[in-house]
């Protein structure tokens, strides 16, 4: 979570949905993935699996285990 905070503080924001956003204010389109930097390509990663671990605890191991 403390690389995510960092990078979001530094750099901007890190978009998990990329259609939601018009304008982000980074100079590559996050909606291609061969465009944007390897440095926010992995807090990415680590962003989904905070989410998906936060959705976890809220929602209990038996709905996500029934989702996938």
């Amino acid at each position: 979570m403390r690389r995510v905070c960092d990078y979001e503080h530094t750099i901007g924001p890190v978009v998990l949905d990329p259609s939601m956003v018009f304008h982000t204010g980074l100079y590559f389109n996050t909606s291609q993935p061969h465009t944007t930097s390897p440095a926010y390509m992995a807090v990415y990663h680590v962003k989904s699996h905070l989410i998906m671990r936060m959705m976890e605890i809220h929602l209990g191991r038996e709905l996500m285990i029934q989702v996938m």
